[in-house]
């Protein structure tokens, strides 16, 4: 596992929902704030999205890149990429 001052690796992105596709070595020299979270977890929504949303508003043209990693770890059926497609393009 990487450590503080080494070089993060490539993610392994099984699909891009929003925005083109890109990983961490295309980003050389800008600061990428990764926000990893469930669709179907409480806690993201009333407490992790809107801080997100607070440092994107405040580096909002700065190098500065924000991208979303839906995973699941609990929960699949809730969790699943055609809910994450359902709350980018719907709110829900």
């Amino acid at each position: 596992m990487p450590q503080i001052d080494e070089i993060a690796p490539d993610l392994n992105i099984a699909e891009w929902v929003q925005g083109e596709a890109s990983n961490i070595s295309e980003q050389k020299g800008k600061i990428l704030i990764i926000n990893v979270f469930q669709v179907n977890c409480p806690g993201c929504f009333s407490a992790g999205f809107p801080e997100i949303i607070k440092l994107y508003k405040k580096y909002l043209g700065k190098p500065v890149l924000f991208w979303g990693l839906a995973t699941a770890f609990e929960d699949f059926t809730l969790n699943s990429l055609d809910n994450l497609k359902k709350l980018i393009l719907n709110g829900e």
